[in-house]
């Protein structure tokens, strides 16, 4: 090789090397990432640690809460759809290990942080969640929101059950309901309609009853007292007027004489 193939190699060295410096960067640059951190509430009876066949321990978390039962304690959660929901039943839940629940508090993007002992009125523990600040809005607000519902045969056939019962408590109140109005709506109409028939004949009683009235009060009505003087003075015999000149004197009594005779005395008063 000689020298001149040594130059020309070295100076196109040297121009790629000058093209490259000033091209742009074309790698991307990771973005910066901010991790945040978000505190979740696990109450006593939501919290479970079991033993694992291979005797280690396992944290296992129910979002709803743990109950005793004869086999153990069971996971119950709110019951999501049916009347069970509405009037707030549980059925049985799924039970999460503390690493599947930060994975579904986060969206599949979180990490776990710690978890500390609360204690005081309300005892239980604070589960810390790190996640990226950009997946923010997809963490869930409480522990509840995680909750599966797994019912169990025996809760499906019971729910049945008891919505069959309810219907038909339903059905039965609205019959009675219904028969209840009617009644009292055939009743209001029966006694309008005797209101009705029996209103032409009090009017014609009333009418007669006051015609009547009117016709004895015309008859016995008192009349007036100079009325009443007037007939009497008028029925009266008058007596004669005699004048103090021409009164009459009393006649004279002579005694008889067969009454003299016989010894009886006559007394004149």
């Amino acid at each position: 090789m000689t020298r001149l193939h040594v130059f020309c190699f070295a100076l196109l060295c040297f121009t790629t090397s000058s093209v490259l410096a000033a091209l742009p960067d074309l790698e991307p640059r990771s973005q910066p990432s901010f991790v945040a951190s978000k505190a979740y509430f696990i109450a006593d009876d939501q919290y479970l640690v079991a033993t694992k066949p291979d005797g280690a321990d396992e944290v296992r978390i129910c979002p709803g809460h743990y109950i005793e039962r004869a086999s153990g304690p069971v996971c119950r959660v709110l019951d999501p759809d049916g009347l069970n929901h509405f009037l707030g039943g549980t059925v049985t839940g799924e039970i999460f290990t503390l690493d599947e629940t930060v994975q579904r508090l986060s969206g599949g993007n979180g990490s776990f942080k710690e978890m500390t002992r609360l204690r005081g009125d309300t005892p239980g523990f604070l589960l810390s969640v790190a996640y990226p600040s950009t997946t923010g809005p997809q963490m869930q607000k409480s522990l509840g929101d995680i909750a599966v519902a797994i019912p169990t045969v025996a809760e499906i056939a019971g729910r049945s059950f008891a919505i069959t019962w309810f219907l038909g408590g339903m059905g039965l109140v609205l019959l009675l309901t219904a028969g209840i109005c009617g009644h009292l709506w055939w009743e209001t109409r029966r006694e309008a309609l005797q209101r009705g028939l029996q209103n032409p004949l009090i009017q014609a009683y009333a009418t007669a009853a006051r015609a009547q009235s009117a016709a004895s009060q015309t008859t016995s009505a008192p009349r007036p007292l100079t009325h009443i003087a007037a007939e009497q003075t008028s029925s009266r015999p008058s007596a004669p007027i005699v004048s103090p000149r021409e009164a009459p004197t009393p006649p004279s009594v002579t005694p008889n004489s067969d009454i003299a005779q016989s010894g009886r005395k006559l007394f004149l008063d």
